[in-house]
């Protein structure tokens, strides 16, 4: 298992785009630019067009088998991080990570403390609106992210200032979060992803 500290800066400099589950990631894609690292979040990863350089996630996958499908794909390929310690292939002991019980917190953190600029947040609605998931997996969830008014993400997501690396990196590609981190806007001269 890899220490988390050998992750430090491990891409200074380069774009990282931290991969949501929201309906807004299709078109959020499309824009990522083509150097960027890919960190995907929890079981999303299975819809993606390929696989992502990092997985991070906090549930225990013997728990959630669609969550455990996304190790089995990604373990062999991507760099797997995780608080899970029987599933991690980081040990994010020793380190004042953030995660405030989010995955998508922990792998925006990650992407700061590895130097990333850009990090970028792509799909990250923030469960507004019916549509939660960009697709078809428990659109009908009783989860208490599903529950929290946009107030009280917004909130969770004020850590990030408090608690990630350069956080002023962070930008937010579309949705509720650009209130807080601002939009990102591609450079016209640069190559972008094509989903």
């Amino acid at each position: 298992m890899m220490p988390l500290i050998r992750m430090r800066n491990r891409h200074l400099g380069r774009p990282a785009v931290i991969l949501g589950g929201g309906p807004s990631l299709p078109s959020d894609l499309a824009r990522v630019p083509e150097n960027a690292v890919w960190i995907g979040i929890n079981h999303h990863v299975l819809e993606l067009p390929r696989l992502p350089e990092y997985l991070v996630f906090q549930d225990d996958p013997n728990q959630h088998p669609h969550l455990r499908a996304a190790f089995d794909a990604c373990c062999k390929t991507s760099i797997v991080v995780s608080r899970q310690m029987l599933w991690t292939q980081v040990d994010v002991r020793g380190e004042p990570w953030w995660d405030s019980g989010f995955s998508s917190s922990l792998a925006t953190w990650l992407g700061c403390f590895m130097g990333c600029d850009p990090v970028l947040l792509a799909g990250m609605d923030l469960y507004q609106g019916p549509v939660k998931y960009f697709h078809s997996y428990d659109q009908n969830s009783n989860s208490l992210a599903f529950r929290n008014t946009l107030e009280q993400q917004l909130e969770i997501w004020r850590g990030a200032r408090k608690h990630c690396p350069n956080w002023k990196r962070i930008r937010a590609m579309s949705g509720p979060l650009v209130e807080l981190f601002g939009a990102w806007q591609p450079d016209p001269n640069a190559d972008l992803c094509i989903a």
